[in-house]
């Protein structure tokens, strides 16, 4: 069993790499600008030239829209608390609650426009990317409670592949709709795995 000092240095890392990250885009540091307009113009361009993979980052974000996510966070932890398990209900909600809050505070306090020229509707500050920080958490959350209940084997490797997948194309999807910058993916990759770990060791997720 690891200690809760080493549970805590991922997210130590995490954490630090987004504060700089946090910086850099709130000080509209020139190379980072510039990359990004060159990256997100590049996916716009590729979805406009393929209509194949436009439909499928189409699809893949509204995955990771907030009524799809609630959803399914409503059901998981109803069948948590019907299974008894409350400490890993009690996870949900608590890494829920503490990444949304954590990423309003940061979108407020930054206030990043997004890209002009989007190919989906959006709207609010960009930075960080909404549907990215949202599908990490799930993602996260599912890959916990999959370690805490889930034997090892086949079954549980093929769910944290599958929603680590998920949650990488939500956050890509997000950059070839042209609705964010890619550090604004980066951003919510980042946030959501420094908070979600945190929650883990603070409520003791795998003791």
């Amino acid at each position: 069993m690891h200690t809760p000092g080493l549970r805590l240095l991922p997210p130590a890392v995490t954490a630090i790499v987004f504060a700089g990250l946090t910086i850099a885009v709130a000080a509209h540091a020139g190379a980072l600008i510039h990359a990004d307009a060159a990256l997100v113009n590049s996916a716009r361009s590729a979805s406009l030239d393929h209509p194949a993979l436009h439909s499928l980052m189409a699809a893949l974000t509204r995955t990771g829209g907030s009524a799809v996510l609630i959803l399914a966070g409503l059901v998981t932890v109803a069948a948590l608390l019907a299974g008894r398990l409350w400490r890993a209900a009690a996870f949900v909600v608590v890494a829920a609650v503490s990444t949304t809050a954590v990423r309003w505070a940061v979108r407020a306090a930054v206030a990043r426009p997004r890209p002009a020229e989007q190919l989906a509707p959006a709207e609010g500050w960009a930075y960080p990317s909404g549907h990215t920080t949202s599908s990490t958490l799930a993602a996260l959350v599912a890959v916990a409670l999959l370690l805490r209940l889930v034997d090892p084997g086949p079954r549980r490797s093929a769910g944290i592949a599958v929603v680590t997948v998920w949650a990488v194309g939500v956050g890509l999807s997000r950059v070839f709709l042209a609705v964010h910058w890619p550090t604004d993916v980066i951003g919510g990759w980042l946030l959501a795995a420094t908070v979600v770990p945190l929650c883990a060791v603070a409520i003791r997720l795998r003791d």
